[in-house]
């Protein structure tokens, strides 16, 4: 109280702590959906830019495709145009920040496109075209065309020129720069193909099959149990339910079913150390491990036929594309019996490989 009059206090707003309260849990809230608004804008943008990969590898393959002849085009695999990328809408403050820099950056980039391509065409367009000199046989010519595509001039190749791949060839448009690039782009996917995988699996257990009989059969001074382990886990990686063209190169194998039901009560003994299975067993064994082998031959035949194929048409070098790797000569596999002939097969006790015959053991050949 001053000269006697009231000193009147403010009055507090008893909401206030609630108010602030509130305040404070919509800015959480709307961090949190800032956030995970941001985490939706980043996964639309990588789809967005995935599509627009694949619309450009498409593109990339159509432009090949219509450089070839009709004649090379037959047997091409068909190319699969995605669907149109859209723009994803922004679910965030930073990520419409993010889109807007992304737009801009591609308008620079076409307009720089744009007026490259508006530029006259005055230079060489190289095209690799073999000049007839016995002298020199690997000396190419340089072709100059205008805008319509007709010769207005020609000179020879520099070495450069050769030698750095820019000389393209007339038979398929693609430049041997184009040419080493596609050929490891068919490797890796020669390589990456199921059946090719399969096959080298297959081919290392067979191999260790075989190592693992030998063993067995030959040397009596060591203990079967490992050999055996060796066996049954071959067989089964083999057998591996788990792989459709194992199975189904498994199911031409009848015996196997009956070998695997005969299996099955010693595998068992044969992991606790104990005897398991007799020689039979183990014969058996590398005699379907062989003909699932076999079989599995064809399979990579046929896949490596696609590629021989297509690398053969787009003129590429083979031993980049299969690194080494030829075609299986399926026709130096035993033949089945004639005349009602029965096969017999037996393990050759000197080299432990598998042989056959089909005039009851007269005569023996190798089962490849």
């Amino acid at each position: 109280m001053a000269n006697g009059g009231t000193v009147v206090l403010p009055q507090q707003n008893k909401f206030a702590p609630l108010a602030a309260f509130f305040q404070n849990l919509n800015i959480a809230r709307e961090k949190k959906s800032e956030r995970k608004g941001f985490a939706q804008d980043v996964s639309g943008l990588q789809q967005f830019l995935l599509q627009q990969q694949q619309s450009q590898d498409a593109s990339q393959q159509l432009a090949i495709a219509r450089s070839l002849s009709p004649e090379q085009r037959q047997g091409q695999p068909g190319i699969n145009f995605p669907a149109a990328p859209q723009f994803p809408q922004a679910q965030s403050q930073q990520g419409g920040q993010l889109f807007g820099n992304l737009l801009l950056q591609q308008q620079q980039q076409q307009g720089a496109l744009g007026l490259q391509a508006a530029r006259p065409v005055t230079g060489f367009r190289i095209e690799k075209q073999l000049i007839d000199d016995p002298k020199s046989p690997t000396k190419f010519s340089v072709v100059q065309r205008n805008q319509t595509g007709q010769v207005i001039g020609t000179r020879t190749a520099t070495p450069k020129e050769v030698r750095e791949g820019v000389v393209a060839d007339v038979q398929t448009g693609l430049s041997a720069k184009d040419k080493s690039t596609i050929a490891i782009s068919q490797s890796e996917a020669f390589n990456s193909r199921k059946i090719v995988k399969d096959f080298r699996d297959i081919e290392s257990q067979e191999r260790n099959i075989r190592i693992a009989l030998k063993k067995s059969l030959n040397d009596a001074t060591v203990s079967l149990g490992p050999s055996d382990q060796v066996l049954i886990t071959a067989l089964n990686k083999i057998t591996d339910p788990g792989s459709v063209v194992r199975e189904s190169e498994f199911a031409r194998t009848p015996k196997g079913v009956a070998l695997l039901n005969r299996l099955s009560a010693a595998i068992t003994k044969v992991f606790r150390g104990g005897v398991g299975i007799a020689n039979e067993d183990r014969k058996a064994i590398a005699d379907i491990a062989n003909e699932i082998f076999v079989g599995m031959k064809q399979s990579f035949n046929t896949v490596f036929d696609e590629f021989d194929t297509r690398a053969g048409k787009l003129g590429l070098d083979k031993d980049v594309v299969f690194g080494g790797i030829k075609r299986f000569d399926i026709s130096e596999e035993p033949e089945e019996p004639q005349d009602g002939q029965q096969s017999i097969t037996a393990t050759n006790p000197q080299t432990g490989q598998r042989i056959q015959s089909f005039d009851g053991g007269k005569t023996w050949q190798p089962i490849r």
